[in-house]
């Protein structure tokens, strides 16, 4: 069985965006806040409510996300690409 495991990131709405997912794929949603992490000690106060990590739980696929968290003056750069993780195990 192969398991696709796309990585998203967010600028700032990674939340809304993962529990959208959860409610059509009906799912098991893992959140993790910067606040909620000690990496709040490095990361500036503006950004302690962003995700600092979401996963999609699903059998065959796992949605992995994030928003982007940037230094200060610096703007959301989209990226022209998309990472894809596929996992497979063979069968002896």
């Amino acid at each position: 069985m192969t398991t696709l495991t796309p990585y998203l990131l967010f600028d700032g709405n990674c939340r809304q965006a993962m529990e959208f997912y959860r409610s059509c794929l009906g799912r098991e949603l893992i959140l993790t806040v910067v606040k909620d992490t000690r990496a709040k000690e490095r990361i500036p106060a503006s950004q302690h409510d962003k995700v600092l990590n979401a996963r999609l739980k699903g059998s065959n696929v796992d949605v992995s996300a994030s928003d982007w968290l940037r230094p200060a003056g610096r703007e959301f750069a989209a990226t022209p690409f998309v990472s894809v993780s596929a996992e497979g195990h063979l069968r002896n």
